[in-house]
């Protein structure tokens, strides 16, 4: 075979094979592709960012290591020079010595670089659609805070002791599984029940909360549903200040800060 048509082979295998990777890339990136490359190409900026600040140099440490590593390149040359019979000069040992440093240091880099990729694709980009699901959170929060104002709305204002009761009373739906609504979506579609604020009326302030998330849920924001049916997700700072608003007010009327259970 020439080796003309030897080269077309082999470029046209490697353009195939980078096509269906791109491919593959894409399909596992479940539409974030061009996110994902971002990061990687400058989540170093970011990381040197943050990190740059806290650094502290620690000088004794760098010159014992300055001392080291002048004994060491002696201790080469002068054994290259008594074992070697050829006439052995500093340069070499010099560049010896930073060939084993890069050796070294390029081992490490490859051994990191594998150990990220071997864990890139357990990373939630790839299995929590943060924008699907804080959208389902957002939903069936209000669907619930709207089941108890009807609630309310029979039974004198007042809201349920189980959140169950509403299934009782066929305000929420009997087919839909109760889970649903009672349940924040985590990543892997884990659930966690939501918390549900007691001592609340439907007259109470409407900017008080009803409903928060445990934990955070999306990044570092909490899904907190409010007693006038609004939901948002909310940074730590007005999630705090919301549960103190919710126990003052629970104070100021001599109500136990309770939560209302499942069942």
């Amino acid at each position: 075979m020439p080796i003309l048509d030897r080269k077309f082979l082999v470029w046209a295998g490697a353009t195939t094979l980078a096509i269906l990777d791109c491919f593959l890339f894409a399909y596992l990136a479940r539409g974030r592709a061009l996110e994902i490359l971002t990061r990687l190409a400058t989540g170093w900026i970011r990381h040197l960012h943050e990190t740059a600040p806290l650094t502290t140099w620690d000088w004794t440490s760098i010159g014992v290591a300055f001392l080291v590593l002048i004994v060491l390149l002696a201790a080469c040359q002068w054994m290259a020079h008594s074992r070697l019979r050829t006439k052995w000069g500093w340069r070499w040992t010099s560049q010896f010595i930073a060939a084993l440093f890069l050796i070294m240091g390029a081992g490490g880099a490859a051994s990191l670089v594998i150990h990220h990729i071997s864990y890139f694709f357990r990373e939630p980009i790839f299995y929590f659609d943060d924008v699907w699901d804080s959208t389902r959170n957002i939903s069936n929060a209000r669907q619930l805070i709207t089941a108890l104002r009807i609630y309310a709305s029979d039974h004198s204002g007042e809201y349920p002791e189980k959140l169950e009761t509403l299934l009782k009373e066929e305000i929420l739906d009997p087919g839909e599984p109760f889970e649903n609504l009672t349940h924040g979506i985590m990543q892997k579609e884990m659930k966690i029940p939501w918390m549900v604020l007691g001592g609340l009326n439907d007259s109470a302030p409407g900017g008080l909360p009803i409903l928060a998330s445990p934990i955070p849920l999306h990044g570092s924001r909490y899904v907190m549903g409010y007693n006038d049916s609004s939901v948002m997700l909310v940074s730590p700072e007005k999630y705090h200040a919301a549960i103190a608003a919710w126990e003052a007010w629970l104070k100021e009327n001599h109500k136990p800060r309770t939560t209302i259970p499942l069942r």
